[in-house]
């Protein structure tokens, strides 16, 4: 039967010939009912197609069995694995999952947070760069356990699924040290300012290269003036790493239409390894975070720290460098030589 919202506990309680207290603790599963009261109020609630009240639960238990996740941009090919990863081991536990997309917007932010807070939700999970920054104020008044994914790790306040963006950059660095560039460019963004640049400083370390910092956007979007920023300091051979996939997949398509040999005069490599890096033409050469990581880490700490803000803990995603077609040795002749 389907559920009809216009019943109530008392109309149960009624029907079952019980009290509204015996229903409730049915529903609950809290507080002693003989089995064969249970079976009665049960076969009541099937007939009459009672839908038990979540929001009235919460406010008499003081918990929702609900988590809010906060991401930056939900078109952006990196979140859908996460967003996966966190909804079915959120499942698993019990949790049901409320999605919010903030798109880095303040006014959006604040109104998530307020929603969430007055509906008694467990906790949040929060990746999206910037987010604890901006809303530290209000994230230390939220009722519930905080836990940042994809950040930095040692955040004093709350607990931290971080990945080593240091040792990722590092091996960008060492792979393309090993097939001979010796000029590297770096396509960021301003927000990574926040975070020391620890990618950059990675691809330093392991080229040994002082890589150059070109700024721009998530995403790319002026290809022709990336394209031209580059070229203008240097000819090829060269290597170009993106802050994420879909900005290396886009400077190297444009540099591709502009007739340019990847790999051989030109190596790209990017950071996420979306499902796409594998399938554009050259495959992508990548860095993994291990996002589907993030999901079961993340609950991890949700649960182990509860609703303890004393608590703070971290755990380390370790990066794995993915070579594929886009990387490669220089081409063997003059013009390809260091």
């Amino acid at each position: 039967m389907a559920r009809n919202t216009n019943i109530t506990i008392r109309d149960v309680a009624n029907h079952a010939g019980v009290s509204t207290a015996t229903v409730s603790r049915v529903i609950s599963g809290d507080g002693y009912v003989s089995d064969a009261t249970r079976d009665k109020v049960e076969k009541s609630i099937k007939k009459l197609g009672y839908s038990p009240s979540y929001a009235a639960q919460s406010l008499r238990t003081q918990k929702s069995t609900v988590i809010g996740l906060i991401i930056t941009d939900i078109k952006n090919p990196f979140y859908p694995e996460l967003v996966s990863s966190v909804e079915e081991e959120a499942r698993n536990r019990g949790y049901s999952l409320i999605l919010c997309n903030s798109q880095e917007d303040i006014d959006r932010e604040i109104a998530y947070l307020d929603y969430l807070d007055s509906h008694r939700t467990d906790g949040l999970l929060i990746c999206a760069p910037g987010f604890a920054t901006r809303q530290r104020k209000r994230l230390r008044q939220f009722r519930g356990t905080v836990v940042l994914l994809n950040e930095n790790a040692g955040d004093a306040e709350f607990s931290t699924v971080s990945t080593n963006n240091y040792q990722g950059g590092k091996q960008i660095g060492s792979h393309l040290k090993l097939i001979g560039h010796r000029k590297i460019f770096y396509l960021g963004t301003r927000r990574e300012s926040e975070d020391g640049y620890p990618r950059l400083q990675g691809v330093r370390t392991g080229s040994g290269i002082d890589a150059k910092f070109i700024e721009t956007d998530d995403f790319g979007d002026d290809l022709e003036g990336l394209a031209e920023a580059i070229l203008q300091v240097s000819k090829p051979p060269f290597a170009v790493v993106g802050h994420n996939d879909v900005m290396a997949i886009s400077i190297m398509h444009e540099l591709m239409n502009r007739g340019f040999k990847i790999p051989g005069e030109i190596s790209v490599i990017g950071y996420d390894d979306i499902e796409l890096s594998k399938m554009v033409n050259p495959a992508l050469t990548t860095v993994n975070q291990r996002q589907s990581q993030f999901g079961k880490w993340g609950m991890d700490l949700f649960e182990d720290v509860g609703n303890d803000k004393r608590v703070v803990k971290t755990r380390e995603v370790t990066p794995e460098l993915i070579i594929r077609d886009s990387s490669g040795e220089l081409v063997k002749s003059g013009k390809g030589k260091p």
